[in-house]
């Protein structure tokens, strides 16, 4: 208000809302703007892009999302800038979420990447395999048997929630 009205003296800006306004507090006040404003340009035109294209990419590639990882973006994007402070806090994160309405949601079902091939690349792949294996089966007896599932042991790591679209 100070800034806006140049000529107001210490007694109407008093009046008018800034009861603890004292004129040695004005440049302090003025640069903490400017760093204030600076860092919402980096966060909306630097950050939170990057942070919706690493999200939509690892949403479209079926990889879990944390919180964790919304953070590790951020520092990451912030990094690109000398003498940028950035602080990818708890606040900040729920800030974000909140903003661009993300949500947290349980894993009910893990979906692979094979899964979700249509029906007409199934029959392809089906195809495919029939015709490499076919010149494949004489040479094995008729009672030689691969239990596939106990060949290996598959391990995954995995959290029982990820971040998704509000709704989705």
């Amino acid at each position: 208000m100070a800034k806006k009205h140049p000529t107001w003296s210490i007694k109407t800006l008093h009046s008018r809302g800034c009861e603890s306004f004292k004129k040695e507090h004005l440049p302090k006040w003025e640069e903490d703007i400017i760093k204030r404003e600076e860092i919402n340009l980096i966060n909306m035109h630097l950050l939170i892009p990057g942070h919706m294209i690493a999200l939509l990419e690892a949403r479209k590639n079926f990889h879990q999302i944390t919180t964790r990882n919304l953070q590790q973006w951020a520092l990451s994007a912030a990094g690109q800038f000398k003498d940028f402070e950035f602080k990818a806090s708890k606040r900040w994160v729920e800030k974000l979420k909140k903003e661009h309405k993300i949500r947290q949601r349980k894993i009910t079902k893990y979906v692979s990447q094979k899964e979700t091939s249509t029906l007409e690349e199934i029959l392809k792949s089906a195809e495919t395999f029939r015709i490499q294996t076919l010149h494949l089966m004489p040479k094995f007896d008729i009672d030689f048997v691969i239990n596939t599932d106990r060949t290996a042991c598959q391990y995954q790591s995995t959290f029982n929630r990820t971040l998704a679209d509000k709704g989705s």
